[in-house]
């Protein structure tokens, strides 16, 4: 049976999702956005917003498109930005000056040479403003010039900004999406990621919690990025620790996502070089983010430094390493890149701010989508994993219970399984019979034709006891030419029928033993469960009742070994009788 068979069918359906979903997205309805021109200037003395109101500095302006992203430089006194219409005055009605995808940068709007609104997108917004949503959002009324901005300067690289200014009403309807979209997103990777905790304390597999793990870190990171920790979730002043936890979790869902690979892939079978890449990586970020707490201030720097570099070249290394392994036989290194690549793609896309892809504008909402999507397939590609680890598991049970050459319960197996039946008789006082049978002449037939001819005869045997007793006796091979059967609900004198029927049909098979014309036969003990048994003691009486009928060897019939004086057969007082029979030839 391939069980991965159904695993490959839902990755598939997985990706064709996350396809439909991105054309969804891209074949939304263009916002009515106004049509603007930009300019922008940097920071320095002498420059302020009453110089610029006066028209001095108009000149110094430099021209951008403010529908495209763009990323401003690092300024010690911050750029200044002002926005127009691209045709005639502002509309006469309520706006809305929307910044997407900022980071942490502080962004102020002027009235009248005066700041009107400051805002970051880390920051707790006023409480009677209308929170963006991972976007700054500025209301707009009686406009009569010009909007003018100021972008605080940055210690880290800045982000790529864009600005549009739309109805009130379009605004309020973008929300209603993106808080739909980003909720459903968010609850996906935190569902997937609780999931795989639960299995990891569950199963005891380390694979689960490293899983969870980097799931966790890098719902995280995308929590911190687009701001949701602060709108909805109403998490305050995030940009305080933004930085230093920001890098700590990318360094650890790294960590994770290494360790994940190596034990979810089987590196170590499949890919055994390019795992000490992927661990040295692994280790590489941890060590830097370490290095962030040493006094020297050179060696603190090195992870503002160093970190986007390393990640950068990280991500593509992971994923190539993935690939080796896919490509030399591991499935499961196939469902990691199938999971991972998009979101590596959409990642690195985001951060190389190409000029290419100044006007794509769904990154931001296409990284949401693929963390999604990378936690539904891979969360498959687990339950995939641990379904083949419980079959494994059981296959490996079931050689370890099973006589190898008549498929029923070895010796070991039976007697784990006969103790819950008994303490079962004993509570519902039901009778409970064990036949212990031994083949007659086994060693004349293995010394006249051969171990092959008396391995044919244990089969027939085991085949008959299966056929007779099965499903609701309990049989199994005890060792050579012996056989033992439980048989719960079944007095002596069933038992005893039962072991008649099954000596009766391998009489029939009409085995010759040797060239003297001696049929192969059974000796049968019978043994019933009474009070004060043990299933030693119950096994020993059943093969000195089976013993006693090999040595009698007397004309067909029956001889009962009487009961011990005084016995009662009564089963309402709790002491089931026993009756060991010998059955004659």
């Amino acid at each position: 049976m391939d069980l991965h068979r159904p695993l490959r069918q839902l990755a598939w359906r997985a990706s064709r999702w996350f396809m439909g979903l991105c054309l969804c997205l891209c074949a939304l309805p263009v916002r009515a956005e106004l049509a603007l021109t930009g300019e922008w200037l940097p920071g320095g003395p002498g420059i302020d917003a009453h110089a610029i109101a006066t028209g001095t500095l108009d000149g110094r302006f430099e021209p951008f498109d403010p529908t495209r992203l763009r990323a401003f430089p690092r300024n010690p006194d911050g750029v200044w930005i002002r926005l127009r219409p691209a045709a005639g005055p502002w509309p006469a009605q309520a706006l809305a000056l929307l910044v997407r995808h900022p980071s942490v940068e502080r962004v102020t709007l002027y009235r009248q040479a005066e700041p009107a609104l400051s805002l970051q997108v880390l920051r707790q917004a006023p409480a009677d403003l209308e929170p963006g949503y991972g976007r700054l959002h500025f209301p707009l009324s009686s406009l009569d010039g010009p909007l003018l901005l100021r972008l605080e300067p940055l210690p880290q690289r800045p982000a790529s900004l864009r600005f549009a200014v739309v109805s009130h009403g379009e605004f309020v309807l973008e929300n209603g999406r993106w808080l739909a979209f980003a909720s459903a997103c968010f609850a996906i990777m935190l569902a997937m990621a609780i999931v795989a905790l639960c299995f990891a304390t569950l199963l005891r597999d380390i694979t689960f919690l490293y899983y969870a793990g980097y799931g966790l870190c890098f719902c995280s990171i995308l929590l911190l990025q687009s701001g949701f920790l602060v709108h909805p979730l109403g998490v305050t002043d995030v940009w305080q620790w933004f930085s230093p936890v920001g890098r700590a979790v990318t360094a650890l869902s790294v960590l994770f996502a290494v360790l994940f690979l190596d034990r979810f892939a089987t590196l170590r079978r499949y890919a055994p070089r390019g795992r000490w890449l992927a661990l040295g990586l692994g280790g590489s970020v941890v060590a830097l983010m370490l290095a962030g707490a040493v006094p020297w201030a050179p060696v603190r720097q090195m992870p503002s430094v160093l970190i986007n570099p390393l990640l950068a070249l990280g991500a593509p290394l992971i994923l190539s390493v993935a690939l080796q392994a896919w490509w030399r036989g591991s499935r499961y290194a196939g469902i990691f890149v199938l999971g991972w690549s998009p979101l590596l793609i959409l990642t690195m896309l985001d951060s190389a701010s190409l000029p290419a892809l100044a006007g794509v504008t769904w990154l931001g909402t296409g990284m949401l989508a693929a963390g999604a999507f990378e936690a539904l397939v891979l969360s498959l590609g687990l339950a995939g994993r641990s379904l083949a680890l419980r079959h494994e598991r059981d296959l490996a049970r079931i050689l370890a219970d099973t006589d190898p050459l008549t498929a029923l319960l070895n010796r070991r197996a039976w007697g784990e399984r006969l103790d819950p039946m008994l303490t079962r008789a004993r509570a519902t006082r039901e009778p409970l019979s064990v036949l212990f049978l031994d083949l007659d002449y086994f060693k004349r037939l293995n010394d006249s034709q051969g171990h092959e001819a008396g391995d044919r005869a244990l089969r027939l045997l085991a085949q008959l006891i299966h056929a007779e007793v099965l499903p609701q006796g309990l049989a199994g091979r005890y060792g050579g030419e012996e056989f033992v059967v439980a048989l719960p609900g079944s007095d002596a004198a069933a038992a005893l029928a039962i072991g008649e029927r099954i000596r009766a049909a391998l009489r029939r098979a009409a085995v010759r033993v040797d060239d003297h014309g001696a049929l192969l036969d059974s000796s049968v003990g019978v043994a019933e469960l009474r009070r004060g048994d043990t299933a030693a003691s119950l096994l020993r009486r059943a093969d000195e009742a089976m013993y006693a009928h090999k040595q009698s060897r007397r004309a067909p019939g029956v001889t009962e070994i009487s009961r011990p004086a005084g016995e009662t057969s009564d089963p309402a007082s709790g002491a089931l009788p026993d009756a060991q029979r010998v059955v004659g030839r």
